[in-house]
């Protein structure tokens, strides 16, 4: 399977180049000619990856992940690459004291991010303008504040809140995580008000926050969460670079096929 160069992968965890050794079985699944963000502790950026039995088995240069394409391996070629996780969810802590005890205590607190209720960011979205109103702007800056938290020393996950409606922006609390990925970075409210500018989180925090710090959450950071050798080998083809494509164009994200333990479950392309 094919897509065009304006096609991103994303990735359900990423990973710093491996080694690809030489008498290694085929994998049953090889992406090459990506940009593949890794989001592990290097925030590697790799060229090619290998799912074998569900798991990754290598990552790092095309010319090296190549070696493990056989007669029954399923190729995917994409032109840039990006990402995104399971993550879940706990109750997190309400005040930067609590926040920054906790990051010491090294407690696992985290934070839902979204559209309109609870502790979501979509909530900041969708609920700032009426907030603001209510309450002043002034009492928002730290409303759902991430980089309040991550100084603090937390690890933060990003997320939606329980479904009202099955369409994942328009609901009563939208599920789409690129929505939630694109208020962490720009505080954008529904109508386009900046509220708390100084909590923005970059790209690659907020990726971290939906992939490899959300499993650290729930205490899968060793099975899921960065494209690394045994973890779980779950992709997701994006439809754009999320880490340099316009701010604006990062909530209208859209994935174009999904592999879950190394099998496409999802295929947009083909149809």
């Amino acid at each position: 399977m094919r897509c065009p160069q304006s096609c991103a992968l994303a990735l359900s965890a990423f990973l710093v180049g491996q080694i690809v050794q030489g008498a290694e079985p085929p994998a049953d699944l090889v992406v090459l000619n990506g940009k593949i963000v890794t989001v592990n502790p290097q925030s590697s950026i790799v060229e090619a990856a290998a799912v074998r039995e569900g798991r990754f088995v290598a990552a790092g240069a095309n010319s090296k992940v190549k070696k493990l394409v056989g007669d029954r391996t399923r190729v995917i070629g994409i032109g840039i690459t990006s990402v995104i996780e399971r993550n879940s969810n706990v109750e997190g802590y309400r005040t930067y004291e609590k926040l920054k005890a906790a990051g010491e205590l090294s407690v696992r607190a985290t934070v839902t991010i979204g559209y309109g209720t609870r502790n979501t960011t979509e909530e900041a979205e969708k609920d700032g303008d009426a907030l603001a109103k209510a309450l002043g702007e002034d009492r928002l800056k730290h409303f759902i504040g991430l980089a309040d938290w991550r100084k603090g020393g937390l690890k933060v996950a990003i997320n939606s809140d329980h479904m009202h409606g099955i369409d994942p922006n328009k609901s009563l609390n939208p599920f789409n995580p690129f929505l939630a990925m694109y208020v962490a970075v720009t505080r954008r409210t529904e109508s386009g008000r900046v509220i708390g500018p100084e909590q923005r989180v970059s790209r690659e925090q907020a990726l971290r926050m939906a992939t490899i710090d959300a499993a650290y959450l729930s205490f899968d950071e060793k099975r899921k969460g960065s494209i690394e050798v045994g973890k779980l080998g779950d992709l997701v083809l994006l439809s754009d670079d999320l880490l340099t494509c316009d701010a604006e164009r990062i909530k209208e994200i859209q994935p174009l096929a999904t592999v879950v333990g190394g099998k496409v479950v999802h295929d947009a392309l083909s149809r």
